[in-house]
């Protein structure tokens, strides 16, 4: 409770975006963090011929920018994939977390190191697995990430992302990723309309894509 006292004391007021809105752009100077309080938000990067890629997702709760830090301006855009709610940590505020807040500081420092791995596991699955098994893998982390701190978590939520941004997500067609759908709806593994994931068979869905389940920690180094 204290960590989110501090945070909201650094956040400066509450901002809603419209879906499709530019939440950060590439060019623009990294002045603030970005708090996600409510609603799905993407990275994509433009190529120079216009081509657009879906690079990740972020999921309430995200702190969009923190690998911009690294850079002098960013090299993504960061856009909303329906309406959304965030709040700005300006830079000033982020010197006071690592000066007064180690703790906290530490572990934006582990969700950046999260967002690099689950990068790395995605980038593994499209060079090695099939179609099935990178969509099957998105499935499984999306649902993890929204049930993390739900109890009673049903393996159901609503899913902002078109057929396109889940083809971008696991390098397909969206003609593929649409046939893939239908096998897992066929099979009784998922029910997916425009709004809504619901996974139905948990078990099949994991061994589907070969995936260990994921498991956060808390290290035993950090600042008390």
């Amino acid at each position: 409770m204290k960590d989110i006292a501090v945070l909201e004391e650094l956040a400066g007021p509450t901002r809603t975006l419209a879906k499709g809105a530019t939440i950060r752009a590439v060019g623009e100077p990294v002045s603030t963090l970005d708090l996600l309080v409510k609603g799905w938000a993407a990275s994509t990067i433009v190529l120079q011929d216009g081509t657009r890629q879906l690079v990740s997702v972020n999921l309430p709760g995200d702190v969009l920018g923190l690998p911009a830090l690294s850079l002098a301006e960013p090299i993504d855009d960061v856009v909303a994939l329906g309406p959304v709610t965030v709040r700005s940590i300006p830079l000033s505020g982020v010197t006071r977390l690592f000066e007064e807040h180690p703790r906290l500081a530490a572990t934006l420092f582990l969700i950046a190191q999260e967002e690099r791995m689950l990068a790395m596991e995605r980038i593994a699955l499209m060079g090695q697995a099939l179609a099935k098994t990178r969509l099957a893998g998105l499935f499984v982390r999306l649902n993890e990430r929204m049930g993390q701190f739900d109890d009673g978590w049903d393996n159901a939520f609503e899913l902002p992302l078109t057929q396109r941004d889940m083809a971008d997500l696991i390098g397909v067609t969206t003609v593929h990723l649409n046939n893939v759908v239908q096998d897992m709806r066929r099979d009784g593994i998922i029910q997916l309309t425009r709004s809504e994931l619901r996974i139905l068979d948990l078990d099949r869905l994991l061994a589907l894509a070969a995936l260990s389940p994921w498991r956060q920690s808390t290290p035993g180094w950090l600042p008390a």
